[in-house]
């Protein structure tokens, strides 16, 4: 199964809510869109992931308004010599620089797939500006591997030192203890929905198949799965390359397909970009809100 390797020990449990019953108005709400976000946090599809990030957006609005809640700010004021509040600083570390790098990377990515999509549609067959623009995105792919890499482990890191300990909030009356698990909470959803786009753009392990083979990932009991729109480019891609180390013929074929993936590839990136950097944005306001609310007088 292609990304395997990166999945591995990687996944973040769903975790059950248990919350205090004397929350704010809008606590209900945010405790309803927790559970049903948990039920999709990990789902591999761009679709899913888009709306999984929307939603997402949408629900980091109603923590804002519940950190700036006149029974937060009273509960924060309480707690001002404890470090309730610091650990939620701390923990919100993770997501912003795990969403600045996903960002930055759909951006780079995106810009990777117009290079190439560029070169194709000029006509001549496979020539030496396509093989050198192929040769390109497949050395950001493997760039993007290492880095991709390098970001799972942290997840399988965070998994174990947050195991799921919700119950001892169930009957907990502290305010500001309810607000810093929800916190947590989001912030793990967070970090596994970044995941899940993260496995999703991660590079296909591509060897000596054909392309009609590299379309669909045989297993022993016959079950075919379809590759998503990145590893579909990963191995058209491929094919070109291995084309032109061939010097076989103009490869039109090829190149018709490469086409059309990659402008796949392209609307694909640009809604997950966009979401993405709505997320970001997010994130950046829930951290001042956080900042702000720690060290108002």
């Amino acid at each position: 199964m292609a990304n395997s390797s990166f999945m591995e020990g990687v996944h973040l449990p769903l975790r059950s809510i248990s919350l205090p019953s004397r929350l704010p108005s809008n606590s209900l709400k945010i405790v309803a869109e927790l559970s049903m976000l948990k039920a999709s946090e990990s789902s591999l599809r761009a679709k899913t992931i888009r709306a999984n990030m929307a939603r997402l957006a949408e629900l980091y609005v109603s923590i804002e308004e519940l950190i700036g809640s006149p029974l937060t700010q009273q509960a924060i004021l309480r707690d001002r010599n404890g470090k309730a509040m610091q650990k939620a600083l701390d923990e919100s570390i993770m997501s912003l620089d795990t969403c600045w790098f996903v960002r930055d990377l759909m951006a780079r990515m995106k810009d990777e797939v117009q290079d190439l999509w560029s070169a194709i549609r000029r006509k001549g067959g496979i020539n030496s500006s396509i093989e050198s623009h192929a040769k390109g995105f497949m050395s950001f792919r493997k760039k993007a591997k290492r880095d991709i890499a390098k970001y799972l482990v942290q997840f399988k890191t965070l998994e174990g030192r947050n195991p799921n300990n919700s119950s001892k909030f169930l009957n907990s009356d502290d305010h500001i203890v309810m607000v810093v698990e929800v916190l947590k909470e989001i912030n793990l959803i967070t970090i596994s929905i970044l995941k899940s786009l993260l496995i999703f753009a991660s590079p296909t392990k591509t060897g000596g198949w054909s392309l009609a083979s590299r379309m669909m990932l045989s297993s022993e009991k016959g079950v075919k799965k379809v590759l998503n729109e990145v590893e579909r480019v990963d191995c058209t891609v491929s094919s070109i390359r291995e084309q032109a180390t061939r010097k076989a013929d103009a490869g039109s074929e090829a190149l018709m397909v490469a086409q059309e993936r990659l402008e796949t590839l392209e609307h694909c990136m640009e809604g997950l970009e966009d979401g993405v950097d709505r997320l970001y944005k997010c994130l950046i306001r829930i951290r001042a809100s956080l900042l702000n609310a720690s060290t108002a007088p």
